[in-house]
């Protein structure tokens, strides 16, 4: 619960475990009625993942599981894979279900799910999401931000960088010695830095951050705030 509530803006997807071996199906069906009771929307976002380990059960456990949970499927659009947790070939099992997933979210149109049934961002998160972004992309930032000198000025105006900072900045013979320099830097002077930092580049470099798959959903929290 506590993890779900973490992860602004929300989830995409939820998955949603079940072994279809187990003896204590009474105990999935709780949790699912818990589920329910938290928002009813969150079956929007999920897929059933049953589990099966008997390795002779699983090629016939297609029906048992049409005839004995179709009404969670049918909650959940449909939506179900079945996992042979016994079987070599389990890269093919996981990358259908992560196709399976891609396909569920770009259906919600990026929509996000959540268990109070909002999904919230606060300022204190879009600088979060600022800085996740400005961290998960630094090689790819290094390597295609050319026009470094007017971000590193306006950081520096900013009082985010140091004038020996910024000169060093300036020296270097390279806009990507530019950019690991201003990452270091960044990485110095904590989130707000960074933050201030994406700001710019949006400004100075907007298809960029477009290529680099900053969701519109995001960027529209952040204009905002």
């Amino acid at each position: 619960m506590l993890g779900v509530s973490l992860c602004a803006p929300g989830p995409h997807a939820f998955l949603l475990v079940v072994n279809v071996d187990s003896l204590f199906q009474d105990v999935h069906l709780s949790m699912l009625k818990h589920i329910e009771h938290q928002n009813e929307k969150i079956f929007r976002h999920s897929i059933v993942l049953f589990i099966c380990e008997d390795v002779l059960r699983c090629p016939a456990i297609e029906q048992d599981i049409k005839t004995n949970w179709r009404e969670l499927i049918e909650r959940c659009g449909n939506r179900y894979h079945v996992l042979n947790s016994n079987r070599w070939s389990g890269r093919a099992q996981v990358c259908e279900l992560l196709e399976k997933i891609e396909e569920m979210v770009a259906e919600n149109s990026d929509s996000q799910g959540s268990l109070d049934g909002e999904s919230k961002v606060t300022p204190a998160t879009s600088v979060l999401l600022r800085v996740q972004f400005v961290d998960h992309h630094r090689v790819d930032l290094v390597e295609s931000v050319i026009v470094v000198d007017p971000i590193a000025y306006r950081l520096f105006a900013q009082h985010l960088i140091e004038l020996e900072e910024y000169s060093m900045i300036m020296d270097a013979r390279s806009h990507q010695e530019k950019m690991r320099l201003l990452y270091h830097y960044l990485d110095h002077r904590g989130n707000a830095a960074k933050s201030a930092f994406y700001t710019i580049l949006r400004e100075v470099e907007p298809h960029l951050i477009q290529d680099l798959g900053f969701s519109a959903v995001v960027e529209g929290c952040l204009s905002a705030d």
